[in-house]
């Protein structure tokens, strides 16, 4: 019985850790960061959480010190994501009704829909006077045109079998940056995880602005301190191998 009791809570805890995957940003993940996704994917589905497994995970990375930055208690309502900061109108092109389902709207989009979906996110979120609430910014010489990495029809199934059908997409975004103390060159990322519902209404942006000054200061601070990972190679930094394979030998 026992061990039923703990396979049972394990299942829970691991569909929550899976869920919590989609309300990630795509680039520079904390784990601060993921415990907002994990508190925020679970509310979406549980909103009571009668059993306390919210609780239980605030608590397990408190006691690890682990927090999040810009958050100012380590409670529920202050570690959820915030829908965006201005209203912005639904993207009416991913409305449920315009997307081409086969059969069951869980099911993977074929090639050309997936197209389809992607470039109309592309023209939503790229326009110049709600860029900056993606992360992202007009492209220039520096700055390459943002990229939808995926987007893909989400079905979420509750403990009580409730369902929750959303649209996750990932965008990028790349700049070339030149670190002022060595005149080194950088690849830097940002971008955003959107969560749309099914009448195209943006519901989350999960996003890391590609002109955030102080996290491209600390990138580079890292890459330029760090020299057992990072070296420097035809005037750019670069990794000195694949970076698990580094993080193990370290």
């Amino acid at each position: 019985m026992l061990a039923g009791k703990v396979a049972d809570i394990a299942e829970q805890f691991l569909g929550m850790c899976i869920r919590a995957i989609d309300y990630c940003p795509p680039v520079d993940l904390h784990l601060g960061e993921y415990l907002r996704a994990l508190v925020t994917a679970d509310r979406e589905l549980v909103p009571d959480d009668p059993w306390n497994y919210r609780d239980a995970l605030i608590s397990a990375f408190a006691a690890r010190g682990i927090y999040p930055p810009n958050v100012p208690q380590l409670s529920e309502d202050a570690l959820a994501w915030r829908s965006p900061a201005r209203f912005i109108e639904p993207a009416s092109e991913l409305h449920f009704a315009r997307l081409r389902f086969a059969g069951d709207p869980s099911l993977p989009a074929d090639a050309m829909e997936s197209v389809r979906q992607a470039e109309a996110l592309w023209e939503f979120a790229s326009r110049p006077h709600v860029a900056d609430e993606f992360g992202l910014a007009p492209p220039d010489s520096t700055t390459d045109p943002c990229c939808v990495e995926s987007i893909r029809t989400s079905r979420r199934v509750g403990p009580d079998g409730q369902v929750l059908f959303d649209l996750v997409a990932e965008i990028t975004q790349r700049r070339r940056v030149a670190d002022a103390a060595t005149g080194v060159t950088s690849k830097f990322f940002g971008g955003c995880t959107v969560i749309l519902g099914p009448q195209g209404e943006i519901r989350y942006i999960i996003s890391k602005n590609i002109n955030n000054k102080d996290r491209l200061a600390r990138q580079l601070d890292y890459q330029r301190s760090q020299s057992q990972y990072w070296t420097t190679s035809d005037g750019q930094y670069a990794l000195r191998g694949y970076s698990h394979q580094l993080a193990h030998r370290r």
